[in-house]
């Protein structure tokens, strides 16, 4: 039987119910946790990934620092490319390296738009500040 999590709620963000439509956001937002995984060339621990509504409009994603667990809106999805991939690496920032917001580059709290060279090593020198040994060992 598959593990959840007891709170997978935010108070920044409504759920979404799991219909055809959430389905397919959030399978483009796990295609971009997976290309995060190579990017550092190590498997990432598992980041369990909610489409869900904002409460504030401007509100693109969110994430639960440190616990693993994020989530996107229908709007960045809609949005797709660089931009869902900038948010799906924003996110993966705090939810797994445990990172704040900074003045510029992949962490800045509003979204820029960035190359992906940019968003690739931003994403690495989080990865190479963190310890990830603990998850080999996983």
């Amino acid at each position: 039987m598959r593990r959840t999590r007891k709170n997978t709620n935010t108070p920044h963000m409504v759920n979404r119910k799991m219909d055809d439509e959430t389905f397919a956001m959030r399978k483009q937002v796990m295609t971009f946790v997976r290309e995060a995984s190579d990017v550092i060339g190590v498997r990432l621990p598992r980041v369990e990934v909610r489409i869900a509504d904002p409460v504030n409009r401007s509100t693109l994603g969110c994430a639960r620092m440190g616990d693993r667990v994020i989530w996107i809106s229908p709007f960045s999805c809609k949005e797709g490319g660089l931009h869902l991939r900038h948010c799906v690496f924003h996110e993966l920032g705090h939810a797994i390296f445990n990172k704040r917001h900074t003045t510029h580059g992949l962490m800045a709290p509003v979204l820029k738009s960035t190359s992906k060279f940019t968003q690739d090593t931003d994403f690495r020198a989080m990865a190479t500040i963190h310890n990830m040994d603990e998850w080999a060992a996983a």
